[in-house]
């Protein structure tokens, strides 16, 4: 029996971790160039923005859930205005521009950025958008 007992406790001693954890990989997105936004004629203010390709550890990005959006407001706080998903991460040939229509800009073109996302939750930096 008590050969047993110790077979038993020597094999829960052998489980276990055996190396520190490894912290979870940087995988967020990398928006790279510029976003522009441009008054439109009809008031609306259109941003446009190149899909990031690879995330921020240089690997490919498959996994691209979709980009909020926001704009500075008057009193100087970011107001997020919309959240666009992507519903093409994993096709061959996946949008590679993207833009998105503001109808409730106020006047003059305000500040913009745009933050991408991945499934898992994990965002990119924030791309300010030029004003033109």
């Amino acid at each position: 029996m008590s050969a047993l007992l110790l077979s038993a406790v020597l094999l829960l001693g052998a489980c276990g971790v055996r190396t520190p954890p490894r912290p979870p990989e940087n995988t967020a997105p990398l928006m790279t160039g510029q976003a522009l936004a441009t008054r439109n004629g009809d008031g609306s203010v259109t941003l446009s923005w190149k899909r990031p390709g690879t995330s921020v550890d240089g690997k490919r990005l498959d996994d691209l859930a979709g980009f909020e959006i926001e704009r500075l407001s008057a009193n100087g706080e970011w107001e997020v205005i919309t959240t666009l998903a992507v519903t093409d991460a994993k096709r061959i040939n996946p949008r590679s521009n993207w833009t998105h229509t503001d109808t409730t800009a106020p006047p003059g073109i305000p500040d913009f950025r745009v933050t991408p996302f991945l499934e898992d939750g994990q965002r990119g930096s924030p791309l300010k958008c030029l004003n033109r």
